[in-house]
């Protein structure tokens, strides 16, 4: 499958680089207050809050699920250049149906390919402007300088350089990055005058393709038509330097293109030209293909608060039709209420075998009252009357089986989509030992999944629990959870320059933690 598999953090808050962390099934995220877990938890619920809006900036920095505040409050203050990065590790599967994204068809793949796309994040009299965009790929890796103004100041790969400053007044081009998108969305326009008018207007022209299909035609007969240069650039796909080479031997053409080709090697200088051309030449394709899928992913993140609402004696009804639980858990007895019968008996299966009890919401009028439901006899109690911890939990719980319930998903039209699960602290005001059982509800819900679960769902907590991370390694341990399926990032501060560090450290079979400090959640860690 394609999609999102690691993001890396640069100069945000605390958080000076990151370096690529995975997106795991499970990520638990761990370390002293103020060293940057928390940051790394709420950029998921800003990417959502960022797509969900129509924008002129690339990010919203405060909105419906976070405050990251302005630019000035989320930029490193270590940071001399006054930028903050993004980089996501998109994988992009060769298998995938062309008519999955409109924007695939316009670049070819040799295999499976992995990108790593970094943005750099500037701010210009009060706006946020991406100045600089990296696509990496192999060993390619293409470079993308912006103005403030969202004009394209260079694109190169290797030998293969565009720089507008090079063009003549004549030409009277347009290169534009248009913002509102976390990857600036690239296009060229020429302005044209009307005839027998003063008026002008800006027509889209492919300048980075007539550039390679210029290179093509050098090797090919004078007379070869413009349209045959357009396919055989288009048949030059991205990949390694081998399987492009073969590719481009393939590609039926003139016969002086075929004669031209037999003579190319890995180290053609003609050759290598042409391979970062096709690169650079897909750029503003390969940018629009990553917004899309960076858009789905974001829509697919599902956030919980620290602090979740209180629970109610009693709810006002409201019949509304309820997709999610909100960020505070706050429309909980609304969204169980909405269930059908068979849906809410699922869901209660499912809790009974994760978390021990039962939920059920009661209308008695105008309100709905939520039950919790226990022991062998199925007492009813009011959520309100079996302390707070169960009331922190449970949104939770039914969050994390609301966006991975197959029925909901199909209804929501997402069937075949991620869903990005993050909480924070999710122990709160809980005794150690239901924290632990907090381990059990992630390790259920992913094996729901079993060998999809890597794509179908990601659970991200942020938290202070050891006793939540000793039972994930207890489920390694009884083969419950996959060891490569968890992970335990630490955000740790050098002692030598107060910047923050990130360190990976996972489970091996036995469910010991490899890469751990001693001590680390009895504070004498070294």
């Amino acid at each position: 499958m394609s999609g999102i598999e690691a993001i890396r953090l640069k100069n945000l808050r605390a958080l000076s680089d990151t370096g690529f962390v995975d997106l795991k099934p499970i990520t638990l995220l761990v370390g002293k207050n103020s060293v940057g877990k928390s940051t790394f938890a709420r950029v998921f619920p800003l990417l959502r809050q960022s797509v969900e809006e129509n924008r002129r900036a690339p990010l919203l920095w405060w909105g419906k699920y976070v405050d990251f505040g302005t630019f000035e409050d989320a930029v490193s203050r270590a940071s001399s250049k006054r930028d903050m990065h993004f980089a996501f590790r998109f994988v992009v599967d060769t298998r995938r149906s062309p008519t999955d994204s409109p924007s695939r068809q316009a670049f070819r793949l040799a295999k499976d390919t992995t990108f790593d796309v970094e943005v750099a994040i500037e701010e210009s009299e009060g706006n946020t402007f991406v100045s600089h965009v990296n696509i990496r790929a192999f060993d390619l890796s293409c470079d993308i300088a912006l103005q403030p103004n969202g004009h394209i100041e260079k694109i190169s790969c290797g030998s293969a350089t565009w720089i507008r400053a090079a063009l003549p007044a004549s030409a009277d081009i347009l290169p534009i990055g248009h913002t509102g998108e976390v990857f600036p969305n690239i296009h060229f326009y020429r302005r044209v005058k009307q005839k027998d008018s003063e008026q002008e207007s800006f027509r889209p022209i492919d300048i980075l393709g007539a550039r390679l299909a210029g290179m093509i035609r050098g090797y090919s007969h004078g007379n070869t038509t413009q349209s045959k240069l357009s396919e055989i650039a288009a048949e030059i796909p991205i990949g390694p330097v081998d399987d492009v080479l073969q590719a481009v031997k393939n590609i039926p053409g003139p016969y002086t293109w075929r004669r031209s080709t037999t003579s190319f090697t890995a180290q053609h200088p003609g050759f290598r030209e042409l391979r970062e051309w096709a690169f650079v030449s897909r750029a503003g394709n390969l940018l629009r293909y990553f917004n899309e899928e960076l858009r789905l992913f974001a829509l697919g993140v599902r956030y919980i608060e620290p602090i979740r609402a209180t629970a109610q004696r009693y709810y006002r009804s409201q019949e509304l039709s309820i997709d999610e639980i909100d960020s505070k858990g706050a429309n909980i007895a609304m969204l169980l209420h909405s269930m059908a019968a068979h849906e809410l008996q699922a869901f209660n299966n499912w809790l009974q075998l994760n978390l021990g009890i039962g939920v059920v919401a009661r209308k008695d009028g105008g309100h709905v009252s939520l039950k919790v439901v226990t022991g062998a006899d199925q007492k009813e109690t009011n959520l309100a009357d079996v302390g707070f911890g169960l009331s922190q939990v449970l949104p939770i719980a039914t969050q994390i089986w609301s966006s991975t319930s197959p029925f909901r998903k199909r209804r929501l039209g997402r069937a075949n989509y991620p869903t990005c699960f993050v909480v924070e602290q999710p122990e709160l005001h809980l005794h150690p030992a239901f924290q632990a059982r907090i381990a059990d509800l992630f390790v259920g819900a992913i094996s729901t999944y079993g060998s999809h679960a890597q794509k179908e769902l990601r659970i991200v907590a942020e938290t202070h629990s050891s006793s939540l991370v000793n039972r994930i390694g207890e489920l390694v341990a009884d083969g419950k959870v996959d060891k490569n399926d968890v992970q335990v990032i630490l955000f740790d501060q050098s002692p030598d320059t107060f910047e923050t560090v990130v360190r990976i450290a996972e489970f091996d079979e036995d469910g010991v933690l490899q890469n751990w400090p001693l001590g680390f959640f009895s504070g004498t860690s070294e």
